[in-house]
């Protein structure tokens, strides 16, 4: 959950078809890299294994948390700590159990001090909240959990798996333009226009809506109030504005999510319920999909 606001940009011209026309040649590879979304069902692509995201994603967060450590930004509110995680253990197993892998993973949750309000959840299990959305938002326990449920979804549909797989099949479309056309380079301002228009730009914003409705899932089957999701966008929209976002943006503008989560939180209110009398058993509840 980035809270940074996007700058606004003109979309240039519509190429899907031609496009398309460039992978022609490359389907038989593309075809055997189609996945599909664990709890969705959506068809993906993904021409990079999972182990590899992972790999890179280890690094960049072992970068991170070594400057947090140097900044002495790393956990420093014990209590606040204790909050985040405790309530992410109550949605990791949700996830886990829609794709078993995610429970081999070592999870891990904390809590940096920066300016920036964001929480990012990256291949591998590795969980960060800064501490200014917390001070931003002043989250409740619910809405905690619908910001949490929401960064775990993003991993749990290898949406990060998935963008990068987007990326190298646009480039490899402008790549064979480039040569198609003898043209000497393929990062005019043109074709980044092109990329962002057929394959980045709806794809994130695919993946926003799609990491809400699952995140809203998760959290139901973890017992929270799937209505926070809603209460938590509505705090957004009063402290930023339902600016328009552009539609190169990673983030949907907060009326439209509005909109779509009011109509998930009827689909998975008799699992919240369900899920509530089941918090003292043992063994979590095996996770529910709301009826179609």
């Amino acid at each position: 959950m980035h809270l940074l606001k996007q700058t606004k940009r003109r979309r240039s011209f519509r190429c899907r078809p031609f496009v398309a026309g460039l992978l022609v040649p490359l389907l038989p590879q593309f075809l055997t890299a189609c996945a599909s979304n664990a709890v969705t069902g959506r068809p993906q692509l993904m021409l990079v294994s999972e182990a590899t995201v992972t790999s890179v994603s280890m690094g960049a967060y072992a970068d991170l948390v070594e400057d947090a450590r140097l900044r002495r930004a790393l956990n420093n509110d014990p209590q606040t700590t204790e909050r985040v995680r405790r309530i992410a253990a109550r949605i990791i197993p949700q996830a886990s159990k829609y794709r078993p892998a995610l429970a081999d993973w070592n999870w891990e949750v904390n809590v940096f001090r920066a300016d920036t309000p964001n929480a990012f959840c990256l291949a591998g299990g590795k969980i960060v909240v800064n501490s200014s959305l917390l001070a931003y938002l002043q989250p409740s326990d619910d809405e905690l959990a619908q910001i949490l449920s929401h960064e775990i979804a993003h991993t749990l549909s290898g949406h990060g798996q998935e963008k990068i797989s987007n990326a190298i099949a646009s480039r490899t479309a402008l790549k064979a333009l480039a040569i198609s056309q003898r043209i000497d380079t393929i990062y005019t301002k043109p074709f980044r226009g092109l990329v962002e228009e057929t394959v980045t730009a709806p794809n994130s914003r695919q993946t926003e809506l799609e990491a809400d409705r699952v995140g809203i899932l998760l959290a139901a089957n973890a017992g929270f109030d799937p209505y926070a999701a809603v209460t938590l966008w509505e705090k957004v929209r009063a402290r930023q504005g339902d600016q328009e976002v552009s539609f190169n943006s990673t983030h949907p503008p907060a009326s439209e999510r509005i909109a779509a989560l009011q109509v998930e939180v009827q689909r998975v209110q008799t699992i919240y319920r369900e899920a509530q009398k089941t918090l003292a058993a043992p063994q979590a509840a095996t996770p529910q999909a709301p009826a179609p």
